[in-house]
């Protein structure tokens, strides 16, 4: 309750007391009749009471204290200006690396490589001999003739391996292992297959051969290998 309702219902029943003079019972309160001279006090003070009360400033009427905070004669700072970024979306974008690209190339071709030669001893008496050259498919073999001479019998001069016999140009006997060699006669000839069932051939003339060991042995046409005797060295390249 604020001071200028409590002046005002003071002055109220102040002036109250002194228009009815007393004589008023309200429950437990009782107030006693008042002789005149009082009750005109009792009048004036009301009355002054209540005036008070009106000149008085209300709660409505009364200047609030402020509460706001004193205003700085001072400039105020520049506000910082935040730049806000837009949200991510779900698009993943790919972050460029330094990865360098590589550049297509012409791939190489391999060159074929000799591999280390192998020296091999032929002799006229032996049936085929395994030496020890084993050839891939697509590898290339060079068979070049060093040394050495032999024959099938006794009634036959010594030859290379070429199968040359003086007075002779060519054996065309079908008992022989490989009856026609050209140029060359086909009886005291080297000759050569690959693998044990292989077809026999020219080793001076093959280049390229097919997969198998390498056997190599003197042409004998009359099959008979006891008589025979010398041996041919060859050098074998295989080439792959």
């Amino acid at each position: 309750m604020t001071l200028p309702i409590v002046l005002a219902v003071a002055g109220c029943i102040a002036l109250l007391i002194g228009l009815f003079g007393g004589g008023v019972k309200a429950k437990e309160i009782e107030v006693p009749k008042i002789p005149v001279g009082p009750r005109i006090l009792s009048s004036l003070a009301g009355m002054v009471l209540i005036g008070i009360a009106l000149w008085y400033p209300w709660p409505s009427q009364a200047t609030e204290p402020s509460t706001s905070m004193p205003i700085s004669t001072t400039e105020p700072a520049p506000l910082a200006i935040i730049h806000t970024l837009p949200a991510p979306t779900n698009t993943s974008t790919e972050i460029p690396t330094n990865t360098p690209t590589k550049i297509p190339t012409d791939t190489p071709t391999e060159t074929p490589s000799p591999l280390p030669p192998t020296i091999f001893e032929v002799y006229a008496n032996q049936s085929w001999q395994e030496s020890g050259v084993y050839i891939m498919n697509g590898d290339s073999v060079q068979i070049t003739y060093i040394t050495g001479q032999w024959r099938v019998s006794d009634s036959y001069s010594f030859t290379d391996p070429f199968g040359s016999i003086p007075g002779q140009d060519r054996i065309d006997d079908p008992e022989c292992l490989f009856p026609m060699l050209p140029s060359v006669a086909g009886n005291q000839a080297l000759i050569a297959k690959i693998g044990e069932n292989g077809e026999p051939f020219n080793p001076f003339k093959r280049i390229r051969a097919g997969e198998g060991m390498l056997y190599l042995r003197l042409n004998d046409c009359d099959k008979y290998l006891h008589d025979n005797s010398g041996s041919v060295t060859v050098r074998i390249q295989l080439i792959r």
